[in-house]
């Protein structure tokens, strides 16, 4: 391995067996960082373009207002709702947007009614 380092050294800091540190040190030297990270053949460009194609098709929309959000209304709607922040952050997104919500979890169904959001399902 690197400067004189060997795979069941390694293997004691990183959840690896010193055959999969070795099989990763291999790819590396045949290929680099792609090759080592890799250990299946990639998709290839016509896949790769595909999908980005099919991505960019779907109506996505970045918040970049949420960023900011993350550390007071999600936080204060979490505690007062009593909701996990994933939970809390979908409520809301929902809220100011007027967005329906799709969710079988009851507190956050609960919660959502309570803010007057519309439930689908």
């Amino acid at each position: 391995m690197v400067q004189g380092v060997r795979a069941p050294q390694i293997a004691r800091f990183v959840p690896f067996t010193p055959q999969q540190i070795r099989q990763i040190g291999h790819r590396f030297e045949q290929g680099g960082s792609d090759r080592a990270l890799y250990d299946k053949r990639r998709p290839g460009a016509v896949p790769v373009l595909t999908f980005l194609h099919d991505l960019r098709s779907l109506d996505i929309v970045v918040d970049n207002q949420s960023a900011g959000l993350v550390f007071g209304e999600v936080r204060r709607l979490a505690a007062q709702k009593r909701l996990s922040g994933y939970d809390a952050a979908y409520l809301e997104l929902a809220i100011p947007k007027g967005l329906p919500l799709a969710t079988l979890d009851e507190e956050l169904r609960q919660a959502a009614v309570s803010t007057g959001v519309v439930l689908l399902g």
